[in-house]
């Protein structure tokens, strides 16, 4: 089995002008696992952990964007439905 663990990679923060971490880049190459070192369902525990994380990350942004999109585009609305098809759209000139 091939895998990814905190010993096959590196991670690295990234900075704003004013020194805050504001993401961090990580980078990692496959290794060999066997079942009995218990990696691969860590592994598998750590990824799922972190796409959770992403998709939490994705909602809050796309939450936010609608909720002030009015004001960031002079007037411009998206309205969409649970599962994230268009319901309407338009603003002004529409």
């Amino acid at each position: 089995m091939l895998g990814v663990d905190q010993n096959s990679g590196r991670a690295t923060d990234h900075h704003d002008h004013a020194g805050n971490v504001v993401g961090r880049r990580v980078s990692a190459t496959r290794r060999g696992h066997r079942i009995s070192d218990g990696l691969t369902d860590r592994t598998t525990q750590l990824a799922g952990d972190g796409v959770r994380a992403i998709a939490t990350a994705v909602d809050s942004v796309i939450t936010d964007t609608l909720a002030n999109l009015r004001q960031l585009t002079n007037g411009f609305v998206l309205n969409l439905d649970s599962n994230g098809n268009i319901l309407s759209m338009g603003g002004i000139g529409s």
